[in-house]
């Protein structure tokens, strides 16, 4: 029989325990922003039962800003991200311009 009490001190418990308190927030977020588009379509799609083009379009719209809004947004912040790491582990100096550019 596997005793609990014991894997429960383990560091790789304790990792895994610390990582699942970082990572829920995190998907939560996630999980709330991606239900706003989804609500908004939903609302839209109920509303314009007879009409398939106003679905259609606000389905189009929807496709152009996740992939030219939201997704150039996270790729910017993801390469500062990147950056700023870097300069803070050269020293730090200089790390206002990173943020400027």
């Amino acid at each position: 029989m596997l005793n609990l009490s014991s894997l429960r001190t383990t560091p790789y418990y304790l990792s895994l325990l610390s990582t699942f308190n970082l990572f829920l927030p995190l998907a939560l977020t996630l999980l709330l922003q991606l239900s706003i588009p989804l609500s908004a379509l939903t609302i839209i799609a109920l509303a314009n039962k007879q009409n398939e083009e106003i679905v259609a379009a606000a389905t189009l719209g929807l496709t152009f800003f996740n992939c030219f809004g939201v997704s150039m947004v996270l790729g910017f912040s993801t390469a500062m991200d990147t950056l700023i790491s870097q300069k803070k582990g050269a020293g730090g100096k200089g790390l206002n311009q990173v943020a400027q550019t």
